[in-house]
């Protein structure tokens, strides 16, 4: 449990703390997003390269 605030410079205090970790978060989440829109950018140019396939026929499926 955090100390109990006693005057108007500790909810001071506590804004900026809040607006700071706020900010983190932000910053997490974006850079966050950038690496999933990286991925999938990465798995189309794989899956371009690629091309078409044809899968592989498992022996005991064909019967």
């Amino acid at each position: 449990m955090s100390a109990p605030i006693k005057d108007f410079n500790d909810l001071k205090f506590l804004q900026q703390k809040l607006k700071a970790e706020e900010e983190v978060r932000v910053a997490e989440a974006a850079a966050r997003q950038l690496r999933a829109e990286q991925a999938e950018r990465d798995a189309n140019v794989f899956r371009k390269s690629v091309g078409n396939i044809q899968p592989l026929v498992s022996p005991s499926k064909k019967k």
